[in-house]
């Protein structure tokens, strides 16, 4: 593992000292590092302070005491503050995906730099978006209730086994998991359309995309629809029961990027009727409340937001992170820093 604030390894002097400041849980600690203990991640302890958990008003006394340059955190991270119109640290090495939840827009204009795991996690949803589609066009659902709750064989109510190959895909957003997805899907021979107003021409060209300028001849055209845009104000449910409605009939419709962005009562409705097959990583409401009408569709495969959720890729974001921290220190270039634009676009 990583050691920084080794002096030989550093070109940057002035940084030797600098100080981190890690805002992780002891369970996140342990989820992203192992067993491994700080003094080996940190083998200085006078360059570090863990605080294992804050709130939002403990975190500005404690930041206004330790001064840190540099701030290490993941999930649990309070909205870092802004202090006397200055950013809390001069990066923060976000150990997840989204940091909303810890940066403002302001932070970023105040010139603090900004990292996550990028498309660290990427591949990941990916590989969960294509289990969840092959389980539905196979009928796991069906197949599973009959074997073991039935004592059954084949269910003869299940609908026709189907298949990617040479089928049309629609992938709704063609970011980084969007993108990895078209990789994955290559050798089923599909014809795979896509949309995605914000991303680069390059993100088609490269993937063997077919880029559609409107949305709904998405929809219409999609035998198996992959819900992978970024949940913003513009994005609040745009699967809505009209565009749920275009879907070919027994089309089979996957989500891995937010509940938010769909009509849950209306996908429900079109699973029931036995009109839509679905695959659901995300929901509206995390944990899924027990009464929800998703809850007992056999024409639904769903996973508790597991999607990324892969020891592999979760160690892979906590190396990235230090690797992040010895980049700065060493005047090196940054993976994954975020920018104003990306951030705007980040659910």
């Amino acid at each position: 593992m990583l050691s920084h604030h080794t002096e030989a390894k550093h070109k940057g002097a002035k940084r030797a000292n600098a100080h981190t400041l890690i805002l992780l849980t002891e369970k996140e600690l342990d989820h992203f590092y192992g067993q491994q203990s700080l003094s080996r991640i940190f083998p200085d302890p006078r360059l570090y302070t863990w605080v294992k958990g804050s709130t939002e008003r403990e975190l500005e006394a404690i930041i206004q005491d330790v001064q840190p340059e540099i701030i290490l955190g993941a999930w649990s991270t309070p909205r870092l503050p802004i202090i006397n119109g200055k950013p809390p640290a001069s990066i923060y090495c976000h150990i997840c995906g989204s940091v909303r939840h810890q940066v403002d827009k302001r932070h970023l204009e105040l010139g603090m730099k900004v990292t996550n795991w990028g498309n660290t996690v990427a591949k990941t949803v990916a590989e969960s978006a294509i289990m969840l589609a092959l389980a539905a066009l196979r009928n796991v659902g069906y197949h599973t209730n009959s074997l073991h709750y039935e004592k059954g064989w084949r269910d003869p109510k299940s609908p026709p086994q189907k298949s990617f190959i040479g089928a049309k895909i629609g992938i709704h957003g063609m970011g980084q998991v969007g993108a990895s997805l078209a990789k994955f899907l290559q050798p089923y021979e599909a014809e795979i359309s896509a949309y995605d107003p914000y991303a680069e021409p390059s993100a088609f060209l490269e993937n063997n995309v077919r880029r559609v300028a409107d949305i709904d001849e998405l929809f219409h055209t999609s035998e198996v629809f992959f819900e992978c845009c970024a949940l913003t104000p513009e994005t609040v449910g745009v699967v809505d029961r009209r565009r749920i409605q275009m879907l070919p009939v027994d089309a089979v419709f996957i989500n891995v990027g937010r509940g938010e962005l769909v009509d849950e009562f209306a996908l429900a409705n079109a699973i029931s009727e036995r009109r839509l097959r679905a695959g659901l990583d995300v929901y509206q409401t995390e944990p899924l409340p027990e009464d929800s009408p998703l809850r007992g569709l056999r024409g639904m495969i769903g996973t508790p937001h597991l999607g990324g959720n892969n020891v592999k890729s979760h160690r892979n974001a906590g190396v990235l992170a230090l690797k992040n921290i010895d980049a700065y220190l060493s005047q090196a270039p940054l993976t994954n820093e975020i920018t104003i634009e990306q951030y705007e676009r980040m659910t």
